[in-house]
This record gives structure tokens, sequence and C-alpha cells, in this order.
């Protein structure tokens, strides 16, 4: 069995205390009565669309060297967004087959009234899930329950142990909390059921994808915040269209949400999947990978955050992962993207994860300023940043070439970053990642202009 470090779910990205410094959040709202907008590149509250100079990936030279004129679906797996936030509100990806409020399953794709996306975190009463317990919680349910019945085998005694070992060191940190309670379950929903959602197998869920935590509104704002409002902040692909997967509680994600979150994407024209998510088990990781490798047979870019628990992933595992079976075509088409603070430098973040074999590159990912629920602004720290620094990227180039495939954008994204600062002195971080530096958008321009 792997060691499991700290993990790296959505609770310690978003309150982040364990990181100092780096986990302070600043709220941002424009002042008109100045003209002085938080998100102008110039008072470098969106800082990773400046020069490299300053640790930015070149997003506004990019800007001023070509012209994207493409839509680009963007699939944002996480806490939900909030849809009507003036940054967000006209960048949504619309479901085009479908007719708002009515309760008819119009295009008869399994789900009722999917305007926006869908929302798996439904309880058995029908209310919406903001809270759940942690996968190792579920294991040791699962175990536990499974003991009863009949004696396990020694493989499954060895990871009951394990289980128990880790489930226990995490209770003692948090003895109150309900995230650590074997008896708490809320859903009415089979969560070994994976059969695909289709019109004779309609979905769980409901259609309220709103972002009560602010995590996936903040992911989305990087990708995909107005570049033309005057508002704000500037996000990095401005024809990009976010499609809002809520799938993603303060707790631990379920596979069978992921499962079913990757195929809706894939299945309604996403071409950029980000997924600012993980955890230290899995219970099913095999259907999760099934899921990852239909989104590479349909072109679909997989970007992850590698986790922010200062580790060396090609030590552990988290999940989801490409590295349980590395014969898997999807590797091809997945990008793991660790974080670095601002600076020509870019100096590796106190918390992320690294790996040279594991971790594709690294990307902005300390004090990043962007949307959150009502209109505002903060700053929020972590690889789960990073990662849609990556995304927004990968949909930007999209949408100028539109027939580049999820391979190609992997290779040239990882031939184009950058390893040094304008000195030409190595960055840090070039044994910590594959590519060993940090993502530049305009060199990637050249690059795909060169292919």
């Amino acid at each position: 069995m792997p060691q499991y470090p700290i993990r790296i779910g959505l609770t310690l990205l978003l309150g982040m205390s364990v990181l100092g410094a780096c986990g302070k959040s600043q709220s941002k709202k424009r002042a008109p009565e100045t003209g002085d907008w938080p998100g102008n590149s110039a008072t470098g509250d969106d800082w990773f669309n400046l020069d490299s100079t300053v640790g930015g990936i070149n997003i506004d030279r990019v800007y001023a060297d070509d012209v994207f004129e493409n839509d680009v679906i963007v699939a944002v797996i996480d806490s939900g967004v909030s849809v009507t936030h003036e940054d967000l509100k006209d960048h949504l990806w619309t479901n085009p087959s479908e007719i708002p409020d009515n309760a008819i399953d119009d295009d008869g794709n399994g789900y009722v009234d999917d305007i926006h996306g869908w929302n798996y975190l439904v309880a058995g009463d029908g209310s919406t899930i903001e809270m759940e317990t942690y996968e190792v919680t579920r294991e040791l349910r699962r175990l536990t329950r499974l003991q009863a019945e009949r004696s396990l085998s020694a493989s499954e005694q060895a990871y009951l142990q394990d289980v128990q070992t880790v489930y226990e060191r995490g209770k003692a940190r948090n003895p109150n909390s309900p995230q650590y309670d074997v008896n708490w379950e809320q859903r009415a929903d089979d969560p070994n059921d994976f059969t695909p959602i289709d019109a004779a197998h309609p979905a769980y869920g409901n259609n309220k994808v709103l972002d009560l935590a602010g995590h996936g509104t903040h992911v989305a704002g990087i990708i995909a915040a107005n570049r033309n409002n005057s508002v704000g902040i500037d996000g990095i692909a401005d024809r990009a269209r976010i499609m809002v997967l809520r799938a993603v509680p303060d707790g631990d994600e379920y596979d069978k949400d992921i499962y079913h979150a990757v195929r809706y994407a894939v299945d309604h024209g996403a071409r950029v999947i980000n997924m600012s998510f993980g955890k230290d088990f899995s219970m099913d990781p095999t259907k999760v990978q099934e899921a990852f490798l239909y989104a590479y047979e349909h072109n679909v870019l997989l970007v992850h955050a590698a986790g922010n628990a200062a580790y060396d992933m090609d030590r552990s595992v988290f999940f989801p992962s490409r590295a349980i079976n590395t014969t898997q075509a999807f590797q091809d088409g997945w990008l793991e993207v660790g974080a670095v603070g601002r600076g020509e430098n870019s100096p590796l973040a106190s918390f992320s994860n690294y790996g040279k074999s594991s971790v594709d590159l690294f990307a902005p990912g300390v004090d990043i300023h962007s949307s959150v629920p009502g209109d505002s602004y903060a700053a929020f720290s972590g690889t789960s940043m990073a990662s849609p620094v990556v995304a927004g990227t990968a949909a930007l180039m999209i949408s100028r070439f539109p027939e580049l495939t999820v391979s190609e954008i992997r290779t040239l994204m990882l031939e184009s970053v950058r390893t040094t600062n304008s000195q030409g002195q190595p960055l840090a971080v070039g044994d910590k990642a594959i590519a060993g530096g940090v993502v530049d958008a305009y060199a990637l321009l050249q690059r795909v202009r060169q292919r």
C-alpha cells in the first residue's frame, strides 16, 4: 500500500490554515471612484496573466499577438459555480437542446433541465450536500460491514489495517468532525452504480449547480472571467464557456460522481476538463479510469491539481491518478499540475506536491485572485489554482487552433515550459516535474504555430 500523507481534498484547498500566509483570503471588489480595477493586469491581482519576468505566463502578450475566435467548452468538476457572477455569467456553457425549467428531459440524455451542467451532490431528502465524509471513513464502514458478513482475505485484512490507521490518525486531529462519522450517510443513491446515465437510466441529483463554498467559482474565474467588462479579473481564455459539474463537497468526492461527471462533459462537447480535487483512497479507481479513457478517446484534455501536501508524488499515489496503470492511453491526454509562487524565479510553492516522473509542469498558484460568490473576489493559494491556469491556457490554444489533439496539446505544452529566469539561470523546479518548468502561453503559441 502507498504511504498516505496529509489529505488534499477541498477542505485543505479552501481553508489552508496549515499553509500559513499562503492561505490568506483577501476580498476584492472594483473601485469605480478611481477606475482602479483589481482585474487590471497592471495591478497584479491576476498576476498569472503578466509577463514571465514577474512570474506570469505571458497571457497578455498572447492576446496582443493573435486573435481567438472559437468558443471552447471547459468542464469544471468542482463545488459548483456562481452562475450569476458578474464576471462569469456571460461565459457559461448553456445546453442548446434543453428548454429551461420545464421539468422535461428535452434532449433525452437522462438529465432534466441540465441548463449549465449538473449537481451530483444531493442527499436522500433532496437537499444539497455541502459537507461529506472522507473516503477513508467510507472505506472503514464498507470493510467493517464486509467483515461482519464473512472472513476477510489476507490482503483485505492488511488493507483494513491501513485504512484503520489512517482513519484513527485523522480522527485524532479532528475528533468532532462528522467527516469521520462512520454512521453518517446522506445519500440514497447506490455509490456502486456506474451504469451510464441516459434516457433509460435517469440521473440522480438535480440541476442546482450553485456554489456556496467558493472554490469552483474561483477556479472558473481563473479560466474564463470576462476580459472585456472592466470589472473583477481577467480570465485566461475569453472564449471559454464553463460547464458546471458539481461533484466535489467539503470532504471527499465519490468515484461514482467523478465517473458520471467526466462522461457528461465528454458527451456534451467539452474539450478540456479541470479537476482541482483529490483524495488518499479510492473505492473504484478502475471505473474512474474508464471515464478518463473515454475522455481521451473523444479528444478531451484532462487537467488535474497535484495536491497540497508538499509531497514527492513519485513516492505515493493520490486519486484520481494516472499512476495506477501506466499503460493507460489516457496518460497522453492528462496534465498533472503543481504550483509555483510569484517572481521570475518561480519558486516551488511551499505546499505543492511535485514529482520528477509524476507531475508534468507547474503554474502560478500562490495568492491568486479570482471570482467568488456574491460578485466578489478573493485570493486563494493551492494547486487548485494552478490547475485552471493550465486548463485555461489549453482552452485558449484550442480556441485559436481547434484541430489540436489532446496529445499534441500535452506535448507542445511540456516542450514550451519556461525553465530559466530572465538572466538564463535555471529555475529551482527543474528536477521537480517531467517538464521541469512553468507553463508559458506565449512560447506555447509559437510552438503550436511551428508544429
